[in-house]
């Protein structure tokens, strides 16, 4: 296996949008100042970085050494599977509020929009716990079947019993899917991931396999409403369905947003923290009725990327488009 070039005394400026910070090479050939991206990193750090993709324009690295560190760096709570669930966690929230804060505003001015009156963010809940859905991978060893995460930047994974961004349902979920597997002895390279998914109280979840296993010994632990399990293709990464291959229960989900009830599904796309989304809903809603006061007849709107529909159902859109049918089926329930 080919070693991966580390580079010395990077000096790293502003964060980027995604969580990573931006340091230039310095190297005096043909290369120099060709920006990095980097995982693990904040501005006015002086690292050493390990290269894990050369792109034509950048390269993305990950800091392996802090050589100057910054006054906001913090020991994050997850240290070796952080960066594929969190990169904000080495440094204290206030922090990690000023830098997205900054990310924000100079986006906005990237993309030439003017006229936007900024305040500061609105700080409120907390910062860990608040996820409503969460993805697993899963690792086999001597010591059974475990819940994994992948490290970033290298195709190894860090075993886990869940993770400090979900909420206990989400967690106590996935341990019982784990338990169930592990009873009836299924082998860690024949599963993809598990997704989970939480309403108030609710769980459901889909599992993915990459074979199409016999799996009919399975019972559906009691943490858990419903849960599909799918044969997904192999050839792809990614928690895509390719064929059904068993249902327990009903991986439906019911959620009051904004005052409506919303229903969802382990696969279609609904928001992953409410009462932050619904801060949001309030200020949509409180732009179309002031288009609506203006408007000299009635607004058409039409709700793009709709998914389930909340936002559309919430500021009377006639229309809502989408393109996946998981969220098709449950956009039309909805409406």
């Amino acid at each position: 296996m080919k070693k991966q070039k580390v580079i010395e005394n990077v000096r790293l400026k502003k964060f980027v949008h995604g969580g990573q910070a931006l340091g230039v090479l310095d190297n005096g050939d043909a290369t120099n100042g060709k920006k990095m991206l980097v995982w693990g990193g904040l501005p006015g750090e002086l690292v050493n970085v390990r290269v894990t993709k050369k792109k034509r324009s950048y390269l993305e690295v990950i800091v392996t050494e802090v050589i100057e560190s910054s006054e906001s760096r913090r020991e994050p709570e997850e240290p070796l599977s952080y960066l594929s669930t969190s990169p904000w966690q080495i440094m204290d929230f206030m922090s990690e509020i000023r830098f997205k804060n900054e990310i924000l505003r100079e986006t906005f001015e990237r993309e030439g929009i003017d006229g936007i009156k900024w305040d500061e963010f609105e700080v409120f809940g907390g910062i860990t716990g608040y996820r409503n859905k969460m993805e697993f991978g899963f690792w086999g060893d001597d010591d059974g079947l475990h819940l994994a995460h992948y490290i970033r930047g290298s195709h190894g994974k860090q075993k886990v019993e869940g993770s400090i961004l979900a909420n206990d349902y989400l967690n106590d979920g996935a341990m019982a899917v784990l338990h169930e597997l592990r009873r009836i002895d299924v082998w860690g390279g024949d599963l993809k991931t598990l997704v989970v998914r939480s309403s108030v109280n609710k769980v459901v979840g889909a599992l993915f396999v990459k074979k199409r296993l016999d799996l009919s010994e399975f019972r559906l632990p009691k943490e858990l409403k419903g849960l599909d399990i799918y044969y997904s293709d192999p050839k792809s990464p990614a928690s895509v369905p390719t064929e059904k291959l068993y249902s327990y229960g009903d991986i439906k989900l019911t959620d009051t947003v904004g005052g409506i009830n919303i229903m969802y599904d382990v696969l279609s796309f609904f928001q992953v923290n409410i009462p932050v989304f619904e801060r949001a809903l309030d200020a949509i809603r409180s732009v179309v009725a002031e288009f609506q006061a203006r408007s000299k007849s009635e607004l058409k709107i039409v709700d793009m990327y709709s998914g389930v529909g909340t936002i559309g159902l919430a500021v009377g859109a006639g229309t809502v488009v989408e393109a996946d049918k998981h969220c098709v089926d449950m956009a039309r329930a909805n409406a």
